[in-house]
């Protein structure tokens, strides 16, 4: 921007004039008009309490040296009388609260129009800006801190205090209570325990021109009064109650500076530390010398022998008390959350050859093993406990064979055995249907507080499995019924699929609980079926239907056998068909049942036999895998019999449903005609079969023999796109 001091009527004269004369003299010479004044650079928006703000600017233009003036400039902000000697120009520099008057936090704020103005006495340029006076903001940053070890302090480009000594450990002193096996108060015990050197980093954000002291304070959750329900201070359960879980206590498991620290450490001339109303200390007061942005406030942590789960507590800036610096960017406060792992050594449960998992029947007995790791002192214990997801309780279900369920490790030995001993069947009770587990680890509860005791290793749990049917299953009480298939359903359930000698052969679905008692006797074929050695075979399936907006689990079960003779509400195709039923499980029918859902008749004109059936738990259609000397629809035989796959939808008919058949197809690789596919590969869309040979003669096993593996890419879907077998040599 551009000031005249002369009117544009006088100056034009001047220029005529001049250029009038210059022309009579030599006449054609002509000089440039001066540029304005110009301010160069962009001015700082920011300032700082108690930091300088500095402006090394400068000009051009004008026909003389240039003057500067600031106009609605803030008291603190003033121009020196040293001028840039680089360029036309001066300096502007101030430190927000300290210089033109001391104002301190009244300096804060921003203010908009200050100019910075420059002139040659002639013309006059400037430049308008704003600045925004902030707080110089302190913050804290931490590591996670664990018993017994030390940090080390990594590499800064700030300007820092010098660096605290955390290799030489403390010492501390406080007492404790001790409690008897119900956790009630016995009395107390002093305890003297090395401390290990951790520190937390203290920042300024920019360095100061005065030295500025912040106090600090270390503060926790933990309340000694706050107990579980039922207990009264003082006891185990206040003193480690749930409310205090994960509450590291100020005093005890970190202090500012140990009770007989002082004499070990080394003085560091920027900090000290002050008592609490206890007289342990939990705070203190950290000094930044100006220019400084990083310091440390050195801490300690005790290295106890105690198990405790990762606790935490916080580290509060409180106070500034001398300089100019904010607790944060707002001056509300700055506080950091400290964390302290635990280093006592954990024990894992196992069995005697490593594992995690067991069955025990009723009544039985095992020996487990108990293993200690990490460093440790002494004679270390641990008290076995049940999680509240376990079924099987001890004390009610099983038994340890320990008092009062302690393991002990002496010095130098880092494993031991205890025993379950599962109660005898005429003490064992279970109303549910599902058996009884036992999730065994370490009681952390009863643990807590308690010197020289070990934690559990992170996620270890025994699971032991109550078999509560000890003795063999007899599927056929009578010798009547003959089993020709078994699967395993919701809740121990055991499905056993046969049929009745003595009742025309009629195919029955046996269904037992985990117990071994008879639950269902499902009777599949029609009392006046007169069949003949039907081998039925069965599988069970649970998936996800909605009704009504309304999501619920179904559970079904499908049973499938072969037989050329007359079915109840069937038609036969000729030779031998494949009869398949649906079943559903139906929790109002006499307290929860299995019920028919349909019943359909498929097959070819030749003869067809069921090795194999499925349930898709996504959609719920069947599959049925087996072998057929026969064509099903748009299918070609190959001569011989050939292994054949066909997909039965079930489709909702109001609130039943119906079978559909989807589609059949069948494939051949030299007489291949036995289906042994898995129920999980309903969903893979995968089958596989073997030579008829190779089953019918047990030494063809021992022969490289081609076997094949069909994937049915299109299961889901019609019409299927069929490929080719794949050979393969075992």
């Amino acid at each position: 921007m551009r000031a005249e001091l002369f009117s544009r009527t006088a100056i034009a004269m001047q220029v005529a004039i001049t250029l009038l004369l210059a022309l009579t003299v030599s006449g054609c010479k002509t000089e440039k008009d001066p540029d304005q004044p110009t301010i160069l650079g962009a001015t700082p928006t920011t300032a700082y309490l108690g930091v300088e703000y500095y402006y090394n600017f400068g000009a051009y233009g004008g026909e003389s040296i240039l003057d500067y003036t600031l106009t609605n400039a803030p008291s603190w902000l003033a121009l020196e009388e040293t001028s840039n000697k680089a360029r036309q120009g001066i300096i502007m520099r101030g430190v927000p609260g300290l210089s033109g008057g001391a104002r301190g936090d009244a300096d804060l704020g921003k203010l908009e129009g200050i100019n910075l103005v420059s002139t040659d006495g002639q013309m006059a340029g400037y430049q308008a800006f704003d600045i925004e006076v902030k707080y110089n903001a302190l913050s804290l940053e931490a590591d996670t801190f664990t018993e017994g070890e030390s940090l080390t302090i990594p590499d800064t480009r700030r300007e820092r205090c010098e660096l605290p000594d955390l290799d030489t450990p403390g010492e501390h002193g406080f007492t404790i209570n001790t409690y008897d096996g119900n956790g009630v108060v016995t009395g107390t015990s002093p305890l003297v325990l090395p401390t290990r050197s951790v520190f937390v980093k203290v920042l300024l954000d920019k360095p100061s021109v005065t030295r500025v002291a912040v106090a600090f304070e270390l503060t926790s959750d933990y309340d000694a009064a706050s107990c579980d329900p039922g207990e009264t201070a003082p006891h185990q359960y206040c003193d480690q109650s749930k409310a205090n879980a994960g509450d590291a206590i100020p005093g005890q498991d970190i202090v500012a500076l140990g009770s007989n620290s002082e004499p070990k450490l080394e003085d560091l001339s920027y900090l000290t530390y002050e008592a609490d109303n206890e007289g342990v200390y939990t705070g203190g007061v950290i000094t930044f010398e100006p220019g400084i942005t990083e310091c440390y406030i050195r801490l300690e942590v005790v290295d106890d022998s105690f198990p405790e789960p990762t606790e935490a507590l916080q580290l509060s800036l409180t106070e500034v008390r001398s300089g100019l610096a904010g607790l944060g960017p707002t001056n509300g406060g700055v506080r950091t959350n400290l964390v302290v792992d635990d280093n006592e050594p954990v024990v894992s449960l196992e069995t005697v050859k490593g594992g995690a998992r067991d069955t025990l029947n009723v009544g039985g007995s095992r020996t487990y093993v108990a293993r200690l790791t990490g460093d440790r002192e002494g004679v270390v214990y641990a008290i076995l406990g049940d999680s509240e997801n376990a079924t099987g309780r001890l004390g009610t279900e099983f038994s340890t064979g320990l008092p009062d369920n302690r393991l002990e490790f002496p010095v130098d030995v880092d494993e031991v055995t205890f025993t379950i001993d599962v109660v005898d069947p005429g003490s064992y009770s279970n109303p549910n249907l599902n058996d009884r587990i036992i999730l065994l680890g370490l009681n952390e509860r009863r643990q807590l507080g308690r010197e020289n005791y070990a934690r559990a290793a992170s996620e270890s749990m025994l699971r032991v499995s109550i078999n509560e049917q000890a003795l063999p299953l007899n599927v056929g009480s009578e010798s009547s019924f003959v089993a020709t298939d078994i699967t395993l359903g919701h809740s121990g359930r055991l499905f056993v699929a046969g049929y009745d000698t003595n009742d025309s052969d009629r195919v029955q679905v046996r269904i037992f609980s985990q117990k071994g008692a008879l639950l269902q006797t499902l009777e599949v074929s029609a009392a006046g079926d007169q069949l003949n050695k039907p081998e039925p075979i069965v599988s069970v399936a649970k998936r996800e239907i909605t009704k009504g907006n309304v999501k619920s689990d179904r559970l079904e079960l499908l049973v499938a056998y072969s037989t050329d003779k007359l079915v109840a509400d069937t038609t036969g195709h000729g030779g031998i068909d494949i009869v398949s039923s649906l079943f559903w499980y139906d929790e109002a029918a006499a307290g929860g049942e299995y019920v028919e859902s349909w019943v359909t008749r498929t097959g070819t004109a030749g003869d067809d036999v069921v090795r194999w059936v499925g349930l898709n738990a996504a959609s719920g259609f069947a599959v049925i895998a087996g072998t057929t000397n026969g064509e099903w629809p748009g299918q070609t035989n190959a001569g011989g019999f050939d292994s054949f796959l066909q997909r039965i939808d079930s489709q909702a008919d109001g609130s039943d449903f119906i079978p559909v058949p989807a589609w059949a197809r069948q494939a051949d690789h030299r007489r291949m005609t036995v289906w042994l596919a898995q129920a999980r590969k309903v969903s893979a869309r995968y089958c596989s079969g073997l030579p008829w040979g190779l089953l019918m003669v047990s030494q063809y096993w021992a022969v490289k023999t081609p076997i094949f593996i069909v994937r049915h890419r299109e299961m889901e879907t019609s019409p299927y796109t069929s490929v080719e077998p794949t050979r393969m040599s075992v």
